[in-house]
């Protein structure tokens, strides 16, 4: 099953490029059979392109939109929200808290085919997250370009 996750900045406004996501999104399932999107749940891309595949799912309900735990996941009582079909914590062994989104990030990149990148500046973690797929030499797809490069 191939896979697809998200990095992008914490706090950026990405709203002008919805429609853009929603377009890879889409080509991501029709024409490369992309099944599933990890998302960490943090952030503004993060919650633009969860949000995405949570609506895409009544077209496509073959398609899982997971949320990926960086920490070892609490009893909420609220429970998971409505727009993602399943949860993950990935870390099979234990990692220091500050390194916990990191090794997270590194595991969901391991696991995908695709990145969709909202990656703009050179900085934090989506740009590290991002060189790491590109070392991994992961298909990586931004938003604010076409490919920039296919393993």
């Amino acid at each position: 099953m191939k896979a697809c996750s998200f990095f992008g900045h914490r706090q950026y406004d990405y709203n002008e490029y919805r429609e853009r996501i929603k377009d890879i999104m889409v080509e991501l399932i029709e024409k490369y059979e992309v099944r599933q999107f990890y998302s960490g749940g943090r952030g503004t891309f993060d919650g633009i392109c969860s949000d995405i595949v949570g609506e895409l799912l009544a077209k496509y309900p073959h398609v899982k939109n997971t949320l990926v735990y960086s920490y070892i996941p609490q009893k909420d009582e609220y429970g998971l929200p409505k727009k993602y079909t399943d949860s993950v914590y990935l870390l099979e062994n234990r990692v220091p808290q500050r390194l916990a989104i990191l090794k997270t990030n590194e595991r969901m990149i391991d696991k995908s085919d695709f990145i969709l990148s909202g990656v703009r500046y050179s900085w934090g973690g989506a740009a590290t997250a991002q060189e790491y797929a590109l070392r991994k030499k992961k298909t990586v797809i931004s938003i604010f370009l076409k490919i920039e490069r296919q393993g």
